[in-house]
């Protein structure tokens, strides 16, 4: 009516329509959960200026792990506001022993650390002493892919698989111990290929080199990384590797196609797909959202640091990253799998 106030419920006393006030206080919160949400990453970078960072490496000080845990330590400064980074070394168990501390660490993400993918076979086979689920922590990335090699000792005489599978006399391959991803790919290696060999368990770092050159072991599997200096000096030979590899293993015959059996198949592609998660990084379980997605920046960040890709070129450490979320989802992926025992 002429000269009297709408009785529409979307206006108000003043003629505006209460829907369009409606629409301009969401757009005005929208904006305001905006800005925060913009502050987050800040404000949980801004936690971890000038406090120090722990880095627990499950092994003792020198080998592959090492290598790499300090290679990171001493780039990720650069991008994480951390005052310095401390490597802490803790042997023992096969692994077990730094990952429990990881385990038990705070979780604010002031503590890292790195294991042997071993213990994801460990969980599914429900080894003694591991009693944790690796996908309770908070996975933070990983810096390489690094296909397994097999190596025997030049003092051996061998230089074919088919040699290696004649026998003659036991050999004594070196693991790390028996909840190492060394000691479940070698006693299946051992188990497929029908040789005649036993483990022994125990070596660490470049214990494992050591014994082959004096003559007390006859040959490991390992991280090609780790052991291509050691043939490239003569001490010994690749009879094959498991998982893809750079360009100068293409002549190397792949395990796969010397085993065309289902579980032979299921093996390799287990272990190729290990090989393809090298030297992890994770953090505690429960690390607050924005502080891990702060490290997992800062990781792929020093992963790409073209100081810490020089220096690993120098080193002859590979360096292919992922991010923790999609390291998480293959971990998860392979536990689900499983595998078959030794």
């Amino acid at each position: 009516m002429t000269g009297e106030h709408s009785m529409d419920p979307l206006r108000d006393c003043s003629g505006r329509s209460r829907l369009a006030s409606l629409l301009g206080w969401l757009l005005a919160a929208c904006a305001m959960l905006g800005a925060s949400g913009a502050m987050a990453a800040p404000d949980a970078a801004e936690f971890f200026r000038d406090k120090r960072l722990v880095y627990i490496v499950p092994t003792k000080p020198g080998g592959g792990y090492d290598a790499y845990a300090r290679l990171i330590a001493r780039h990720l400064p650069r991008h994480l506001p951390v005052k310095t980074v401390e490597v802490r070394n803790v042997p023992g168990a096969s692994h077990l022993i730094g990952m429990q501390q990881l385990f038990v660490a705070a979780p604010d993400g002031l503590t890292l650390g790195t294991f042997n993918s071993g213990l994801v076979y460990a969980q599914i086979n429900r080894t003694e002493g591991m009693n944790r689920d690796l996908r309770e922590l908070s996975w933070i990335g990983k810096a390489a892919s690094d296909a397994r090699v097999f190596v025997v000792g030049a003092h051996t005489g061998i230089v074919s698989v088919e040699q290696l599978r004649q026998g003659g006399r036991t050999l004594h391959l070196a693991t790390s111990g028996k909840s190492s991803a060394s000691n479940y790919e070698t006693g299946m290696v051992i188990r497929l290929l029908g040789l005649d060999a036993a483990t022994v368990h125990g070596f660490v770092g470049t214990e494992a080199e050591l014994a082959v050159m004096r003559g007390d072991i006859d040959g490991l599997l390992g991280y090609h990384s780790a052991l291509r200096d050691f043939v490239e000096q003569g001490h010994g030979r690749i009879l094959f590797r498991i998982g893809a590899g750079p360009a100068e293993l293409a002549a190397v015959p792949e395990l796969g196609s010397l085993l065309p059996a289902p579980e032979a198949q299921r093996f390799v592609e287990l272990v190729a797909a290990q090989a393809s998660l090298g030297r992890l990084t994770v953090a505690p379980p429960g690390v607050p959202p924005g502080r891990l997605a702060v490290l997992r920046e800062a990781y792929l960040g020093t992963l790409a640091d073209p100081e810490l890709l020089r220096e690993a070129a120098a080193m002859r450490l590979p360096i292919e990253p992922l991010d923790g979320a999609a390291v998480e989802q293959r971990i998860s992926h392979l536990l689900a799998q499983g595998t078959p025992g030794p």
